[in-house]
């Protein structure tokens, strides 16, 4: 009996702490949806200043840029009245004032023409320029959305290589193309005297080294030894965060290949799930 009433006792305080667990565990669950709503309101609302703050700049760069367009309109119109002005006393000095002023009022129109001319070749020339860095923008925004792939990125690196094809003959350099063939192969050409290569043809390569290069262009103070470890930051500097991405992925790759960094460890959710549950 006094065992029975032992496993009953433990039967029952288990339970208690089993409800107890669970109280204190829904608890925490609402605690945290509390502050993780607080804080996406909190960077939501930070955000939301921020864009408010990059419109009102954009805007008032507008309007200054727009009012910087009508000073400069304004004072190109009192200009070209004040020199129609000028041309129509210089010419009335010469002509009948009738005449003196149709001239004068014709060069006017000429000239206004002309600053509207000038005017649309620079909107145009804007609109290009818009274009274009909205095209720059876009492109390396699917740079970074897109997944990155090791053999797209070597292929990408290495096109500039030229690819092998045992099975075509398109590849034959030209300088071989006039020879003749015997059963689809190159006769032998072992008889012929080519002439030497003349001295001032050979290039001296020895002052190109990799090592003064690594010195020259590599960043953040890398040299131009192998290193066993990922990158920081790309040894040579990209324009967009979408190719820094991309080659610090292939040092990494190229790491894994080498046998200097192991593989990742694919079942770290798996094994905390069991944990959890």
């Amino acid at each position: 009996m006094k065992v029975g009433y032992l496993r009953l006792q433990a039967l029952i305080r288990s339970r208690m702490m089993t409800n107890r667990f669970k109280h204190l565990r829904n608890h925490v669950v609402s605690l945290q949806a509390i502050c993780r709503g607080y804080l996406l309101r909190k960077e939501f609302t930070a955000r939301q200043q921020a864009a408010i703050k990059i419109q009102a700049f954009i805007r008032g760069f507008i309007a200054r840029k727009h009012y910087l367009k009508m000073r400069q309109e304004h004072r190109n119109m009192l200009e070209a009245l004040k020199l129609k002005e000028q041309e129509e006393h210089l010419l009335m000095k010469k002509m009948n004032p009738k005449k003196a002023k149709e001239i004068a009022e014709q060069k006017y129109f000429e000239r206004i023409q002309e600053f509207e001319s000038q005017k649309k070749e620079e909107e145009i020339e804007d609109k290009r320029m818009i274009a274009e860095k909205k095209a720059v923008i876009t492109d390396a925004v699917q740079r970074q959305e897109e997944i990155l792939d090791d053999s797209k990125l070597v292929d990408a690196m290495f096109d500039f290589l030229p690819r092998a094809d045992s099975q075509s003959e398109s590849n034959v350099p030209s300088a071989f193309s006039d020879l003749e063939r015997i059963n689809g192969d190159i006769a032998d050409t072992s008889d012929i005297n080519l002439p030497p290569v003349p001295q001032e043809d050979i290039e001296d390569l020895s002052e190109y080294k990799f090592q003064k290069f690594a010195a020259t262009y590599f960043q953040a103070n890398a040299n131009h030894q192998y290193q066993r470890k990922p990158l920081k930051q790309p040894l040579l500097p990209l324009q967009t965060q979408g190719d820094c991405m991309a080659s610090i992925a292939l040092w990494i790759t190229i790491l894994r290949f080498m046998g200097d960094l192991g593989e990742p460890n694919f079942h770290t959710m798996g094994r905390v799930r069991m944990n959890l549950s």
